[in-house]
């Protein structure tokens, strides 16, 4: 027979596994949403990395590789509190660039870059609730938003070349 502290653990880490599959769950139903824009898809996306972590607020930039700058043209931004989400430090931000990891500059902000083929491609900056994300949930929050940035970045593709197409139909 298992002794109490054996039979304890073994049910925290079933317990462990059972939220993990839950919250892996969740991620997936997200990503098969049929949504109606991208924006729509940023914005539960958001709202899933928010309830991940336990957070209040949260933002979700665009990386503008060219100009080397943080665009809101593709924001979603969820925030109970009257001040703006802020936008990273030039030095958090090349630390971002650098690394492509997770960063907490400061005691309650995470910033998650989003990576896809090796280059970053968005960030998503988290004010954490009382307690610091743990590191199991960053990576699971790392992994939706790169599936969701995949998602967004497969429909622009599919817009562009429904665009091209409608443009050599009308030159014919």
């Amino acid at each position: 027979l298992l002794s109490n502290d054996k039979e304890n653990s073994l049910e925290e880490t079933l317990q462990s596994y059972r939220s993990a599959l839950r919250e892996l769950r969740s991620i997936l139903a997200l990503l098969q949403t049929e949504v109606d824009s991208s924006e729509e898809l940023l914005n539960l996306t958001l709202q899933e990395a928010l309830s991940l972590t336990r957070s209040q607020r949260g933002c979700l930039y665009e990386y503008d590789e060219k100009h080397a700058t943080l665009s809101i043209r593709h924001i979603a931004c969820i925030n109970e509190e009257p001040e703006p989400c802020p936008s990273p430090s030039r030095e958090a931000l090349r630390r971002i660039l650098e690394t492509r990891l997770p960063y907490r500059p400061h005691k309650g902000i995470l910033y998650v870059p989003v990576v896809l083929e090796n280059r970053v491609q968005g960030l998503l900056i988290l004010h954490e609730g009382s307690t610091p994300t743990p590191r199991k949930d960053i990576a699971r929050l790392t992994l939706l938003m790169n599936s969701a940035w995949r998602i967004l970045e497969k429909r622009r593709l599919e817009l562009l070349k429904d665009t091209y197409y409608k443009a050599i139909q009308n030159m014919q």
